[in-house]
């Protein structure tokens, strides 16, 4: 249950710890940070405030890490990862359960991206046994083996060839995204001449 969380409570006013574990301020973002009462607030300074929601919330105030690959590899050992973990899985399930209404069911596929989305195939497995009911699958064999570094390789299909949707992992390199597109930004580098 959320409200056993073990939260180290010590400097958090009771109001804000209370809402924490209610599961809005659960990963580095909320869409409700305005619903804090003035009262469970007042003696907290906006940098410390700022200092809770971006390196004290989150997986770090439920396991005592920020390490993906630590949480989802301590399932069984450790109750806060798993509550880490599911609450993870949860939110994505709540994300794709949204979009796919709004867009009708008119879906090609479900992308896995970025480190934990190409890393974790017990993320994708899990994030997929909760959405197969709008079509979708993962195929083990290639969820369990995906290639680590093969320059050649961008898109991976591990979803099953009977589903009704697609599941892709799709191989980021975000630096060097961000890399080239400042290189190509000729307002950064001044006037040529």
């Amino acid at each position: 249950m959320i409200n056993t969380i073990p939260i180290p409570i010590s400097t958090f006013p009771t109001d804000f710890v209370f809402f924490f574990c209610l599961g809005s301020l659960v990963f580095h973002y909320t869409s409700r940070a305005d619903t804090l009462s003035p009262a469970s607030t007042q003696d907290l300074h906006i940098s410390r405030a700022e200092e809770i929601l971006n390196k004290e919330s989150g997986w770090r105030s439920l396991t005592g890490t920020t390490n993906f690959g630590y949480i989802s590899s301590n399932l069984d050992r450790e109750p806060a990862c798993r509550l880490a973990f599911d609450l993870f899985i949860n939110r994505i399930c709540g994300y794709v359960g949204s979009y796919y209404v709004a867009l009708r069911g008119q879906v090609d596929a479900l992308v896995f991206a970025g480190g934990i989305g190409e890393r974790s195939d017990a993320l994708r497995r899990a994030v997929i046994d909760q959405a197969g009911c709008l079509g979708f699958t993962v195929d083990e064999e290639a969820n369990s083996n995906v290639p680590k570094g093969d320059d050649n390789v961008v898109v991976l299909d591990v979803g099953r060839t009977d589903a009704k949707h697609r599941t892709l992992i799709c191989l980021t390199d975000e630096q060097f995204e961000m890399a080239r597109s400042c290189a190509e930004d000729d307002g950064l580098w001044g006037p040529k001449g």
